[in-house]
């Protein structure tokens, strides 16, 4: 019965995984796009794409090693089988990162049973954790960092006899480490707690075994780094590998050093907003984790104060490693300025560890339950409201762009995306340099700037290609509400055709917008503006003549 029920959970988690994967409603964060899709669909499609500012300075910001782990194995695998780019452009990078989470759950797993935690409740807590069913299964830099994170605590935890056991367990440590770093900088703290925490337990056998171990980390790890400066270097400045001893030091490309460069420095950060240095620990974690966080510093504080016991962990030192992996990151990260709930993607594994471990059982069976039902109601709405509503039109309204053979008669159009997330221009699967449609974005440009942007297109304007001259409509993409609102101002100057709506659709950014129209409106139709709320509307624009 037991195996059976075990079963059932496992198949039904595969399913719940891939399908919120395939899900492509739902857009979290620009990065999960312009950091990763755009660069590798380019460089294995050769289509247009947006290439951000971290991949294109004489400094870039971001190692093309993270962008192959994420996209562009999926996406060479996907081109070796005959599959185009618009078949694959969101399904590949999410289905390969959905196949990778399950290193994660792999940890959960291990650490909980050499600590003698209850394995199958903290996996179980790991399985219906919005973090893993959305951020993990999207190819963020994040959810790597997490992989290199849990794969690190495998191999730590995974006792192999032998001599020269411990030296191999630092050494993998090491290089997994260095591929963390390169891909986020911040990887270093994440998984410095596994590494003292392998050279700790080969200190058991000597103190010359510890130093064997930790020597065999850096040197491992010195061997990676060349590498992907290699890499790095030849992609960025276009040349081949085998060059690499004609460079010159002054032009090798490392990227996590120029990374921390750029985020040392507090002006740079203000470009993408500033916040309070306590926001990790008072709003992001409770975001991100919800009853789980205030749970995991509770037992932390309360655990350190208890003696040993027969009910003690296994391993202590285990222990310490899991609560390390969480508050030495939190408080790293807590120095910068910018702080995003996404940058404590890693925590997910280890606090679901240790609430396995000292669960609320302490307050009776009733309470536990209770604590689970909260977890799982928590994470549902999170789970809907990330991974379905948030800005949720915006993928599927480029996918129909990509499919309308013609706009009002014309074959070209230039799509404005208004109040919402920069699209993935990857997603139309254009052919570089012969762009069908182009893309503006004007983010949360003002209803004035938008209607002297209208006022002023002309939709009659002539694009030569090698055929013929054509006209390039105007269509723009904007949540309903706000094209109402801009609609009304705009009545003298420009008409508007519907050409599709996309719902679910809700924009975080603009709540303020709704609720001045809903203080504004009659109380019968409130419910109506409510469901408008959460459309998205594409309409051809075309100025009156």
């Amino acid at each position: 019965m037991d195996d059976a029920f075990n079963i059932i959970l496992f198949l039904s988690a595969v399913a719940l995984r891939f399908a919120c994967a395939l899900a492509t409603y739902g857009y979290v964060h620009p990065d999960e796009y312009h950091q990763s899709n755009e660069i590798a669909a380019r460089d294995v499609f050769n289509v247009s794409a947006n290439v951000p500012w971290e991949f294109r300075s004489e400094a870039p910001a971001r190692s093309i090693i993270g962008v192959w782990l994420t996209s562009g194995i999926p996406y060479a695998a996907s081109r070796a089988l005959g599959l185009s780019a618009s078949a694959v452009a969101v399904a590949a990078p999410r289905v390969f990162a959905c196949a990778a989470s399950w290193t994660t759950d792999a940890a959960v797993i291990s650490c909980a049973r050499a600590i003698g935690a209850n394995a199958r409740e903290a996996w179980m807590m790991f399985i219906t954790s919005w973090v893993v069913l959305v951020i993990l299964v999207r190819p963020f830099s994040n959810s790597v960092e997490t992989f290199a994170m849990a794969v690190c605590a495998l191999v730590a935890t995974h006792r192999v006899g032998g001599r020269g056991s411990d030296v191999a367990r630092c050494a993998a440590i090491g290089a997994i480490g260095c591929v963390g770093v390169f891909v986020r900088f911040t990887s270093a703290v994440y998984i410095a707690p596994w590494a003292v925490f392998a050279v700790m337990r080969a200190r058991e056998k000597s103190l010359g075994n510890a130093v064997a171990g930790a020597l065999s980390g850096v040197s491992a790890a010195c061997v990676v780094a060349v590498a992907c400066v290699v890499a790095d270097t030849a992609y960025f400045r276009g040349v081949h590998v085998t060059d690499a001893f004609a460079w010159n030091p002054k032009n090798w490309i490392v990227t996590p050093w120029n990374s921390f460069s750029y985020n040392a420095r507090a002006e740079n950060l203000a470009l993408h907003g500033l916040h309070p240095r306590y926001l990790h620990a008072v709003v992001n974690g409770p975001i991100m984790f919800g009853p789980l966080w205030f749970s995991f510093f509770r037992d932390t504080l309360f655990v350190s104060q208890r003696k040993a016991s027969p009910s003690s962990p296994r391993d202590a030192l285990l222990v310490h490693a899991l609560q390390a992996s969480v508050l030495v990151p939190l408080l790293a990260l807590s120095f910068a300025p910018h702080q995003e709930p996404r940058f404590l993607t890693p925590m997910t594994f280890p606090m679901c560890v240790l609430a396995a471990l000292h669960p609320t059982e302490k307050l009776g069976s009733r309470c536990r339950r209770g604590f689970f039902a909260l977890w799982i109601a928590f994470n549902a709405i999170l789970t809907c409201l990330f991974g379905i509503l948030h800005q949720g039109g915006v993928v599927p309204a480029t996918q129909a762009l990509a499919n309308i053979d013609t706009f009002n008669g014309s074959p070209r159009a230039n799509a404005i995306f208004w109040k919402t997330y920069m699209p993935p221009r990857s997603v139309l699967a254009q052919e570089l340099g012969h762009d069908r449609i182009t893309i503006t974005d004007v983010a949360g440009a003002s209803v004035e700037d938008m209607r002297e942007l209208l006022s002023s297109t002309d939709a009659g304007e002539c694009s030569v290609d090698i055929d013929s001259c054509v006209d390039r409509a105007t269509i723009l993409i904007a949540p309903a509400l706000a094209f109402e609102r801009l609609r009304e101002i705009t009545a003298d100057d420009v008409d508007f055709e519907l050409a599709f709506e996309r719902f679910p659709h809700l924009s975080l950014d603009h709540l303020d917008e709704v609720g001045e129209r809903l203080s504004a409106s009659k109380p019968a139709e409130r419910i109506g503006l409510l469901r408008r709320a959460l459309f998205l509307t594409a309409h051809v624009a075309r100025k009156k003549k």
